[in-house]
């Protein structure tokens, strides 16, 4: 079952993991950080492009509306987003650098946001349903982005593991910074609170990301290609990824032979294999 009653996410977000690497929660003041990286960074995975070819024309809506998604996550009064970042001091600077993010969905940490996910049964995927009307994207691309991702992660990840997860949204290292551990700390990051709350960990993965997560642990489930309807463009290929922890794995075998003997909660029941 999940361990639900640790200590929060953002308790645990501030460490000291390499001698020149940091993690730490991150705030509303690393928003121009965080977009930073991200225009940075997501240039380089495929998906962005087929999402947004027209970035180049409209560089402004692209940094407005991710801008807007990045201020969504850190607002988060929910307890279901988690962002966190790492940084990086350099030996001919006094102070540290954001130089990677990663933003988790940890909601099945917080009871009240697990509850009201039993009863919704939303997609994790996106923040929002609604595809903005933004100039830098090909509609119809944003939308099969939108629907597929949540359909894949209804079918491949909740059936299996029901809301009893944590789900990596969004990793990005700036491009300067890559290569230098960052990525794979905020990844170890999630692993190790994976470990203590009993939970596996998913994500949807680019090719870019694939390797990083393979080396982490991390196994691939199946491959969702996401294309769009009357789209001569051949799409895009996710891998869908899992992170099962020892914790996670021991805990279900143990209730697999007492399986019969006791009875749990609905609470307990939806963090089973299914």
């Amino acid at each position: 079952m999940c361990n639900t009653n640790e200590s929060s996410a953002a308790s645990f977000a501030t460490e000291a993991l390499a001698p020149s690497l940091s993690v730490r929660s991150a705030s509303i003041m690393d928003l121009d950080a965080m977009l930073d990286i991200g225009l940075s960074a997501m240039p380089m995975d495929p998906q962005w492009n087929w999402r947004f070819p027209y970035r180049l024309q409209f560089p402004e809506d692209t940094r407005y509306f991710t801008r807007q998604k990045y201020r969504e996550f850190l607002e988060d009064k929910t307890g279901r987003w988690q962002v966190v970042v790492a940084e990086i001091k350099p030996e001919n600077k006094a102070a540290p650098v954001t130089v990677a993010m990663a933003i988790w969905d940890v909601g099945i940490l917080n009871r009240r946001v697990s509850h009201r996910r039993r009863k919704s049964r939303a997609g994790t995927r996106t923040m929002c349903s609604a595809v903005p009307n933004r100039r830098d994207g090909e509609l119809k691309r944003m939308q099969a982005w939108t629907s597929i991702t949540a359909k894949s992660k209804a079918e491949v990840f909740d059936r299996e593991f029901g809301d009893c997860q944590l789900h990596l949204q969004i990793l990005a290292t700036h491009p300067k910074y890559q290569r230098r551990g960052a990525g794979r700390l905020l990844c170890e990051w999630g692993l190790r609170l994976a470990e203590i709350a009993s939970v596996p960990i998913t994500v949807f993965a680019s090719p870019m990301g694939s390797s990083l997560y393979q080396k982490s642990g991390f196994v691939s489930v199946s491959n969702v290609r996401i294309k769009a309807m009357e789209d001569d463009h051949d799409g895009v290929v996710l891998a869908a990824m899992t992170f099962i922890p020892k914790s996670f794995a021991n805990a279900m075998k143990s209730r697999q032979i007492v399986w019969d003997q006791s009875s749990t909660s609905d609470e307990e029941a939806d963090c089973t294999w299914r």
